[in-house]
């Protein structure tokens, strides 16, 4: 069994996609294809939780504030998740994955090597997906939802933060880090753009690169909005 191991980046459409996988995780599996049960929802948040390093506010909304409460709210974790795959392999094929906060959170190469040692050993493959939005736009993209939430702070404030120091922004030094401990041919690294998606659209790039042979007449297609920028005037 493969596993898809998309993890992210953030903006680039994952809200909309990993609900759209979700809203059509029956039809999906029909075809092969399962999606997890214990990993948090339609953003696999657990699996980045488990791995990182650090405790942020998701650790802080679930109580977490000490190494040993993250160790009390996991346990089992990897056990449950495990039996879960090993059900799943007798009848699907490919086992998705998906979390913007792999890129945001799992960041050091011993992190990344952790969550790498653990997927291979109850998966025969894994390829890791990743898209890559210009980073300019990226930076306009959360000065548009600071806007939304009433922040004052300047649209230059934003852009600046849009620096190679930055490791948030700094797509090589992340395709360096998950290359080096998964394999470059073991990496799909794509540009986030809607002129280059398979139909102009993200779902449909995201079903070629699960190779998925389902006929899209058969998958719910409604497109559901998330995150979405203000327009320039609403600005």
């Amino acid at each position: 069994m493969k596993c898809l191991l998309h993890i992210g980046t953030e903006k680039t459409g994952t809200t909309t996609l990993q609900s759209w996988l979700y809203n059509n995780r029956e039809q999906l599996s029909r075809v092969g294809i399962f999606l997890s049960n214990n990993l948090g929802g339609a953003n696999n948040r657990l699996i980045p939780a488990f791995f990182q390093g650090f405790l942020d506010d998701w650790a802080k909304r679930k109580g977490i504030s000490n190494e040993v409460e993250k160790e009390q709210y996991f346990e089992g974790f990897l056990e449950l998740l495990k039996d879960e795959i090993l059900t799943a392999k007798k009848t699907h094929h490919l086992y998705v994955i998906t979390s913007e906060h792999l890129h945001s959170r799992v960041r050091k190469q011993e992190e990344i090597a952790r969550l790498y040692k653990y997927l291979v050993g109850v998966f025969d493959e894994v390829e890791v997906v990743c898209y890559f939005r210009d980073q300019f736009d990226v930076a306009i993209s959360y000065f548009s939802t600071a806007l939304q939430n009433n922040s004052s702070t300047s649209v230059e404030a934003f852009v600046e933060q849009a620096k190679p120091e930055n490791y948030y922004y700094n797509y090589l030094q992340i395709a360096d880090n998950w290359a080096g401990v998964f394999g470059k041919e073991n990496c799909n690294f794509r540009i986030y753009d809607r002129s280059k998606f398979t139909n102009n659209d993200i779902r449909f790039d995201f079903l070629s690169v699960m190779g998925c042979n389902i006929d899209p007449t058969f998958l719910n297609m409604d497109r559901t909005l998330s995150n979405e920028s203000l327009y320039l005037l609403q600005s």
